[in-house]
């Protein structure tokens, strides 16, 4: 079984997370130790093997081919180890694959090591699975009745991104910040029912809201 390093529960992080601090390969955090970990999948299984951590962290910065790899190897390693997911207010639709692969902890990207700590800590000392509001409303708002109506800021957001800018290119256009637009995109794929941006001004253009 997966251990814990001196009573700390040992977690492995791969991809990128924002909260970590640079130039650090190992951060702790209440009871919770987190240690950097490689993507490059062919010295993953020996790290794996060697740190033997109770969890299994996987951030940004991945595609789909290399998450499922090295879920995989992980779990070829260590059987029992859980699976923890920072999550993309873009895409709040990718947790729905990752619960039915058993991901038990699935978080906003922006979450800080303080709080994913315990959140850590609770689904391994109670059983529980815990995943940030903001991907369940959307699981909800895709069973609901289509939206009729968008704010002037939502359409705004909507026209750069179907022009293909990036969040940071919106948020430069329409001289606000960051967190100001992926808070629309976020509220934007509730709304729609919308897995991602690109179906997001799908949805909307069909809808006649753009």
């Amino acid at each position: 079984m997966a251990a814990a390093l001196d009573d700390h529960i040992a977690v492995l992080l791969v991809g990128d997370w924002a909260a970590w601090p640079q130039q650090k390969e190992c951060v702790r955090s209440e009871q919770v130790e987190f240690r950097r970990g490689p993507s490059d999948l062919r010295i993953f299984k020996r790290v794996a093997g060697n740190y033997r951590p109770a969890w299994l962290l996987v951030g940004l910065g991945l595609d789909d081919w290399q998450v499922r790899t090295i879920v995989r190897s992980a779990r070829a390693v260590l059987p029992d180890v859980q699976l923890a997911m920072l999550g993309s207010l873009d895409d709040p639709a990718r947790y729905e694959r990752w619960l039915k692969q058993n991901c038990r902890v699935y978080v906003d990207a922006d979450s800080s090591a303080t709080r994913l700590a315990s959140l850590v800590w609770m689904a391994t000392n109670y059983a529980v699975v815990v995943v940030d509001h903001v991907f369940q409303e959307s699981t909800v708002a895709r069973v609901a009745e289509p939206v009729t109506s968008l704010t002037r800021r939502e359409v705004e957001v909507l026209l750069l991104v179907g022009r293909g800018l990036r969040n940071v290119d919106v948020a430069a256009e329409l001289h606000v910040a960051n967190r100001t637009v992926e808070f629309h995109m976020s509220q934007l794929l509730i709304k729609l029912g919308a897995r991602n941006r690109v179906e997001a001004v799908e949805r909307a253009t069909a809808l006649g809201l753009l």
